[in-house]
C-alpha cells in the first residue's frame, strides 16, 4: 500500500539510530534489494512486526526484525501502537482496527480489513482465553500458533537480593518462602518499609483497578470468608475494603496498619487476586497498593523496601536480582475453581502469525516457527539493556555471535518462497534448481511460478507473455492487460495504453481497435466502442457526426444535448455557440450571424434584452435605448404625436430659408446653411459607416449609435415598438419621402387656394419655389434615402447558409417579410432615380436656362452654393449618396471590404472637391475637406478593429486584394511609359498634344488671349462715369473665387506679362516674377516692341509737324520703323508659340 513505504523508511531509520552503524550483519541484504509482501490488491505490503509494551517483546521483535530484513530479505513495519497485555496480539494478527482500546470485543472493528500485522514473538497470548474464543468466530482471522518460545513465562511476589541477603545473614530466614511471613514464627516485618514511607501520589485508587472488581471480590470472598476485607454494596455484591482508598490490608495486620509490608503491583492490578488469597491464607501482613504505571512502580520499589509483583523473562528489575516468593505447587484443579492458594501455573510464551502469513511470506513463517531461546538466556540478554545497551545492540551482537545457531532456522536456498525465483551465481534466472545457487526476487516483468520437481516445490521467475503484464518485483503472476490496454512484446512491466482513436473492449490483448473514420476517443485508453465521439470541429447528431458551422465551437466529444447543456461534469470542454453568432433551441445547429448582442454560450442566449434569431429585436412594447431594449414610457408614444406638426413647421421654415434672395457671392447667412447642410451630409454618412459589422470601442459604438437617427431609425428615436414590427417601421420609412414630396406639393396648391390678404400675397407658394425648397430637402437627404431605398437588398449570409438583412437582422432574406420590403424599397429606390435624373437634366441645361428666372429659381437648390464655373457639383454629391450604399450589397459578407469600399469612395470625393474647390464659400470647401479628411480617419480606425476574413469570404477579400494591387502596378508603369514616350518622341508628338497631356486639359492659344485684351482695351478707352460704376457693381457681386480669378489675372498681366503699371491690389507681396529663362527673354521681347512702337510715334508726330521740309528725311525712317514693328510683332507670336511648346530660341528672339 501507498503508506507502506514511508513507515518503512521510518522503521529504518528507528534501527539506524538503535544500532547506529547501519546494518547489523555485514553480509545483509541491502534495503533496496529487500522485498515487498504484496497485499490482496497487489500492492507493496511491508512484513507487520507486532510488540507488546514488556522487555522480552521488545527485545525478541528486535531480533526478529534483524534477521527478517537483513536475511530473509523482507521489508518490515513495526506496530504503530504497541500492545497493552496478550489479548492485543490476537486482535491485532485478526486485523482488528482497535486492538488495545475497547469498552468490549464487539468495539474491536475486526473483519474490517486485511491485516497489517502478521508476527508476534514473547506474545503471552494463551492468558487470555475469552479474546481467543471470540476471533474464532472468524475462522479466516484466527492467528496461527507457531509454538513456544523455548521458555514459559513466571509470574509472582518478588523480594530483592539486598533484603533476602539481609534477611539470611541476620537470622538464616529465607524471605523467598512463604511461610517465612507468617507472624506466629517470624517478624519478617523488620525488612520492610511500612505503609507510611509508600509515595501515595504515585498510587492508583482501588475504585480504578480490578480490587473493585465484584467477580473477583466475590471469589476471593468464597474462597476465603474474609467478609472483614471487603464492602458490601447495594446490590449486595463485594469491592475491596482499602485503607484510604488505595491500601487493601490482609487479615494479619489489619488491626494494625503499620505492621504490614506494603505489596506494590501495576496495571489494573496485577496478580491481585493470587495476592489477597496468599495473604489470607498463609497469615501473611501484606498490605495491596497498585502503582499508577509500571515505572512508578519500578522506581517506588529501587528506591525502598516492598515486596512486589513481577513477570519474567523482563528486564526492569534485572539489576536487584530479585527471587520469587515460593507456595505450595500449582494445583490445576483448584485454579480451575477460582482457588488461588497454590503458586500459579508457568505461562505459555509463544510466537504466532497472521493466517495470510503463509500466502505472503512463507519463509517468514518457517524462520519463526524454529525460533527457541531458554528463560535464564532470555533474562540474561534482557539484563544486558539495564546495563546500557539498547534492544537493538544486545539483539546484534546476539545475532553475530550465534551465527551458527540462527542459521539453521532459516530456510535454504533452493527452496524459494513465492515472490522469489531460482538463480545462478550470476543471478541469471533459471528454471529449474540446476546450476541454482540462490532465489532472487523476480523483477518486474516476470512472476514467480510454482513448479514441482523430485526435492520438492520451488519458484522460479517467468517471462510475461503477450498480452500480460507485471509491474512490480516480487508478483505471483502476470497480470492481463486491461480493457483499453494491449501488449505486443513479451516481459513488459507495464500494458500500453490504447492511442486517441482507438480503444479495446477486452482484456489481454495485444493491440487495440480503431474508431471509425470521423471519431476519436476523449481520453486514452478507451475501453468500448461507445467512447469513440466525434472529433474536434464536429458535432454528433442523432448519432452521426456532422462538421460544426463558422460560429460553433466544437471541442471533441461534441454532442447536441451538450451544446443545449451548455455544462458537463464529465467534460471539461463542452461545444458552445460562439460570440458574435446565435442560435435557437429548436434548432441548435442552425448558426446565424448577429451584428451585436449575442454573447455565445448555450444557444437561445441573447443579452441586452434582445430576441429573434440574431438577437437584433426587442419584446413587444419595448424599444433600444442605449444598446438596451428598454420598456416603452407614455413619452414615446406622445412623440408621434408631436412628430408630424414638428415636421411641418420644419417644411415651412425650410420654404422661406431656401426661396430668400440670394447672389452669387456668399453671404453669412448663405455660408451658415452650407455648413448645416455640409453637417446633415456628414452625419448621414456617419450613419451609414456605423450599420458595418465592427466592433467599435464601448464609448465610441455608444457615441455612433446616437447616429441612426440620421438613417431615420424609429428604433434610435424610441418610435420602433409604436411602429410594430420591422416590416411596419421600414414601409414608415421608405414612406416618409414620397409623402414629404406629395405633402408639400399639397401644401402649394392649398395655398393657392386658400384667400390669403393682399399684404401676405408674397407668402403664397409658388411651384417654382416648392421644387426648389423640395429640392433643398431631397438633396440634404440623398444619402439617407437612398441607403433606406437599399436596405432591402443588403444581405449577409449566416454560417447555416440562410441570410439576413444587415440592418434588420431577425428578418430573413427571401420570406415574404423581405419582398414586402423589397417592393417599398424599389418604389423609394425610384424616386431617388427618378430625382437624381431630373438634377442631372438640370445641371446639363443649366448654362441654357441661365437667362430664364423661372427656370433658374426652380434649381437654385443645384447651382446656389457652388461656384458658376463648378455648377455641376450637386451632381457629385448626389451620386455619391447611391455609391455609399453599394459596398453593402456588393460585399454584405465583408465588413472589412465595406469600409474598403466606403474609404474609396469618400478619398475620391475629397479628390474632387481639393481639385474644384466647388463652393462658393472657401469655409465650406475647408469644412468639406476636413470633414472628409475625419471620415476617412474613422475609416481608417475601423477597418484597424476588423477580424481578418475567413472561409470563402477570406478568399474572395484575397482575390480583390490582388486585383487592387495589380491595377496599382499597371498604374505605376502607364505613367512610366507616358513619361519615356514624352522624352523620347517628343519631336513626333504634336506640340499641342503634348501640353495637353502635361496639363491635364486643353489651353487656350495665347495669340486668342491677346486679341480678347484688346477688345476689352478698345472697349475700357472712352466709359462714362455710369459705365463705371456699373462694372464696379458687377464685379462686387462675383463669386469670391471668381473676383480672385480676376484680381490673379490682372496681376499676372502687370507682373509676369509686362502689361500695364505695377498691380496695387495687394496680393503682389506674395508672388515673385517668374524666373525661367524663356519668360526672361519674353519680357526682354517686350520691352524692344514697346521702345520700337514709342519711336514710330515720335517719327509720326514729326512728320505731322514739318511735313513739307520733313518729307524726305523721315520717310525712311517712318518705313524702317515699320518695318520693325511688323517683323517684332511677328517675333512675338511667335515667342508666344514657342513658349507654350518649349522652343524659344535666338533666332526667334
Amino acid at each position: 500500500m501507498s503508506w507502506a513505504k514511508p513507515l518503512t523508511t521510518a522503521c529504518v531509520v528507528l534501527l539506524n539510530v538503535r544500532g547506529a552503524d547501519g546494518a547489523c550483519l555485514a553480509d545483509a541484504i541491502p534495503s533496496a534489494s529487500r522485498i515487498w509482501a504484496k497485499d490482496d490488491s497487489g500492492d507493496d505490503l511491508p512484513i507487520g512486526l507486532f510488540e507488546g509494551q514488556w522487555d522480552s517483546a521488545y527485545l525478541f521483535t528486535t531480533f526478529v526484525q534483524i534477521l527478517i530484513e537483513e536475511v530473509l530479505g523482507y521489508h518490515t513495519i513495526l506496530s504503530e501502537e504497541d500492545g497493552i497485555s496478550g489479548a492485543s496480539a490476537h486482535f491485532a494478527l485478526a486485523g482488528c482496527l482497535n486492538w488495545n482500546s475497547a469498552q468490549s470485543n464487539e468495539d474491536r472493528k475486526c473483519d474490517l480489513n486485511e491485516t497489517r500485522m502478521h508476527v508476534v514473538v514473547d506474545g503471552w497470548m494463551s492468558n487470555w482465553p475469552s479474546e481467543a474464543a471470540y476471533i474464532a468466530k472468524y475462522p479466516h482471522l484466527v492467528p496461527e500458533d507457531l509454538g513456544s518460545m523455548g521458555y514459559d513465562g513466571v509470574e509472582g511476589i518478588y523480594v530483592t537480593h539486598d533484603i533476602m541477603s539481609e534477611a539470611y545473614e541476620s537470622e538464616g530466614l529465607a524471605l523467598n518462602f512463604y511461610l517465612s511471613y507468617n507472624q506466629t514464627h517470624h517478624d519478617a516485618k523488620q525488612y520492610f518499609d511500612s505503609i507510611a514511607n509508600v509515595n501515595s501520589s504515585r498510587l492508583q485508587w482501588c475504585n480504578n483497578t480490578n480490587l473493585f472488581n465484584r467477580d473477583h471480590m466475590e471469589n476471593y470472598l468464597r474462597w476465603t470468608g474474609d467478609s472483614e476485607g471487603l464492602v458490601q454494596m447495594e446490590d449486595g455484591r463485594h469491592v475491596a475494603k482499602c485503607l484510604n482508598g488505595l491500601f487493601w490490608l490482609s487479615p494479619a495486620c489489619r488491626a494494625d496498619a503499620s505492621s504490614c509490608i506494603p505489596v506494590l503491583t501495576a496495571g489494573s492490578g496485577w496478580g491481585h487476586r493470587d495476592i489477597m488469597q496468599w495473604a489470607t491464607a498463609y497469615a501473611m501482613p501484606l498490605s495491596l497498593a497498585v502503582a499508577k504505571t509500571f515505572s512508578d512502580e519500578v522506581s517506588m520499589v529501587k528506591d525502598g523496601r516492598f515486596v512486589f509483583y513481577w513477570y519474567e523473562p523482563d528486564a526492569a528489575f534485572a539489576l536487584l536480582s530479585p527471587s520469587s516468593v515460593i507456595f505450595p505447587r500449582h494445583s490445576a484443579q483448584q485454579w480451575a475453581q477460582g482457588d488461588r492458594r497454590t503458586a500459579p501455573k508457568a505461562a505459555y510464551v509463544n510466537k504466532a502469525c497472521s493466517r495470510n502469513l503463509q500466502y505472503k511470506a512463507p519463509k517468514v513463517k518457517d524462520f519463526l516457527s524454529k525460533i527457541s531461546f531458554d528463560l535464564q538466556e532470555a533474562q540474561r540478554l534482557l539484563s544486558l539493556t539495564q546495563g546500557g545497551m539498547s534492544f537493538y545492540n544486545v539483539s546484534c551482537q546476539w545475532i553475530r555471535e550465534n551465527r551458527n545457531r540462527w542459521a539453521d532456522w532459516v530456510s535454504g536456498a533452493t527452496s524459494c518462497s513465492a515472490g522469489y525465483g531460482l538463480a545462478a551465481m550470476t543471478g541469471a534466472f533459471l528454471s529449474s534448481r540446476d546450476g541454482a545457487f540462490i532465489c532472487k526476487e523476480c523483477p518486474a516483468g516476470r512472476f514467480s511460478e510454482r513448479f514441482t520437481d523430485g526435492v520438492g516445490s520451488a519458484y522460479r521467475c517467468t517471462i510475461c507473455q503477450e498480452g500480460t503484464s507485471q509491474s512490480k518485483a516480487g508478483a505471483t503472476q502476470c497480470d492481463a492487460c486491461a480493457k483499453g490496454t494491449y501488449t505486443s512484446v513479451r516481459g513488459q512491466t507495464g500494458c500500453e495504453v490504447c492511442s486517441f482513436g482507438s480503444y479495446q473492449s477486452d482484456e489481454g490483448q495485444t493491440g487495440c481497435l480503431s474508431c471509425p473514420e470521423d471519431r476519436t476517443t476523449l481520453f486514452l485508453a478507451a475501453q468500448k466502442l461507445q467512447d469513440c465521439v466525434c472529433r474536434a470541429e464536429s458535432i454528433e447528431h442523432d448519432g452521426i457526426c456532422v462538421e460544426c458551422s463558422q460560429g460553433l465551437t466544437c471541442p471533441r466529444g461534441s454532442t447536441v444535448q451538450l451544446l443545449l447543456d451548455g455544462e458537463s461534469e464529465l467534460y471539461e470542454e463542452v461545444p458552445m455557440v460562439e460570440q458574435g453568432y446565435h442560435s435557437t433551441l429548436e434548432a441548435p445547429l442552425d448558426i446565424y450571424k448577429c451584428i451585436g448582442h449575442c454573447p455565445g454560450g448555450r444557444p437561445g442566449t441573447c443579452d441586452a434584452g434582445r430576441i429573434g434569431v440574431t438577437c437584433g429585436n426587442c419584446p413587444k412594447y419595448e424599444f433600444i435605448q442605449d444598446e438596451r431594449c428598454r420598456p416603452c414610457r407614455p413619452v414615446h408614444s406622445a412623440l408621434w404625436v408631436l412628430a408630424c406638426p414638428l415636421i411641418f413647421i420644419l417644411i415651412i421654415c425650410s420654404y422661406y430659408m431656401s426661396n430668400k434672395e440670394h447672389g452669387v457671392r456668399a453671404t453669412a447667412a448663405s455660408c451658415i446653411f452650407q455648413l448645416f447642410g455640409l453637417i446633415l451630409v456628414f452625419c448621414e454618412i456617419i450613419a451609414v459607416v456605423q450599420s458595418v459589422a465592427v466592433e467599435w470601442p464601448k464609448g465610441l459604438a455608444v457615441a455612433l449609435s446616437y447616429f441612426e437617427v440620421f438613417g431615420l431609425s424609429f428604433e434610435s428615436l424610441g418610435l420602433g415598438s409604436l411602429a410594430g414590427t420591422s416590416l411596419r417601421s421600414y414601409v414608415a420609412q421608405s414612406f416618409f419621402f414620397p409623402i414629404l414630396v406629395a405633402g408639400c406639393f399639397v401644401v402649394q396648391g392649398l395655398t393657392q387656394i386658400i384667400p390669403f390678404p393682399k399684404r401676405f400675397l408674397h407668402l403664397k407658394w409658388t411651384k417654382t419655389a416648392t421644387c426648389n425648397m423640395l429640392g433643398h430637402l431631397l438633396q440634404e437627404a440623398y444619402i439617407m434615402m437612398s441607403n433606406i431605398a437599399f436596405i432591402p437588398f443588403s444581405c449577409f449570409t449566416h454560417p447555416n447558409g440562410s441570410e439576413s438583412l444587415l440592418t434588420a437582422t431577425n428578418i430573413l432574406c427571401g420570406s415574404a417579410e423581405h419582398r414586402n420590403m423589397q417592393v417599398f424599397g424599389a418604389i423609394l429606390g425610384l424616386l431617388c432615380m427618378v430625382f437624381l435624373a431630373l438634377c442631372s437634366y438640370a445641371a446639363l441645361k443649366a448654362p441654357a436656362w441661365s437667362d430664364s428666372p423661372v427656370r433658374m429659381s426652380c434649381i437654385r437648390f443645384l447651382i446656389d452654393r457652388f461656384r458658376p464655373d463648378v455648377w455641376w457639383y450637386g451632381i457629385i454629391l448626389l451620386v455619391r449618396g447611391p455609391l455609399l450604399s453599394i459596398p453593402a450589397i456588393v460585399a454584405a459578407n465583408l465588413p472589412g471590404l465595406q469600409m474598403t469600399g466606403l474609404m474609396g469612395i469618400m478619398l475620391i470625393s475629397v479628390l474632387i472637391q481639393v481639385r474644384f474647390l466647388p463652393w462658393n464659400a472657401p469655409l465650406a470647401n475647408v469644412a468639406d475637406a476636413a470633414s472628409c479628411s475625419l471620415l476617412l480617419i474613422l475609416l481608417s480606425i475601423g477597418i484597424a478593429r476588423l477580424p481578418a476574413p475567413v472561409g470563402k469570404w477570406g478568399n474572395g477579400v484575397l482575390d480583390i486584394s490582388g486585383i487592387v494591387v495589380a491595377l496599382l502596378i499597371l498604374a505605376v508603369w502607364v505613367v512610366v511609359v507616358l513619361a519615356v514616350a514624352i522624352l523620347v518622341f517628343r519631336k513626333a508628338i504634336l506640340k499641342r498634344e503634348e501640353t495637353r497631356i502635361i496639363n491635364l486639359g486643353k489651353l487656350a492659344r495665347s495669340r486668342d488671349v491677346l486679341l480678347i485684351l484688346e477688345d476689352i482695351s478698345s472697349h475700357v478707352n472712352g466709359w462714362s462715369s455710369a459705365q463705371m460704376q456699373r462694372v464696379d457693381d458687377a464685379i462686387n457681386q462675383l463669386c469670391v473665387y471668381d473676383y480672385q480669378v480676376l484680381c490673379t489675372s490682372l496681376m499676372l498681366l502687370s507682373v509676369e506679362v509686362g502689361i500695364g503699371g505695377r498691380s496695387s491690389l495687394g496680393s503682389t507681396s506674395m508672388r515673385i516674377r517668374g524666373v525661367s529663362t524663356k519668360a526672361q527673354k519674353l519680357r526682354q521681347t517686350m520691352s524692344r516692341l514697346s521702345q520700337v512702337e514709342r519711336d514710330s510715334e515720335a517719327h509720326d508726330l514729326a512728320a505731322e509737324d514739318d511735313e513739307s521740309t520733313r518729307t524726305e528725311i523721315l520717310m525712311p525712317i517712318a518705313q524702317v520703323a515699320e518695318e520693325q514693328k511688323e517683323v517684332a510683332e511677328e517675333h512675338v507670336e511667335e515667342a508666344s508659340q514657342n513658349m507654350e511648346n518649349g522652343t524659344l530660341n535666338e533666332e526667334t528672339e
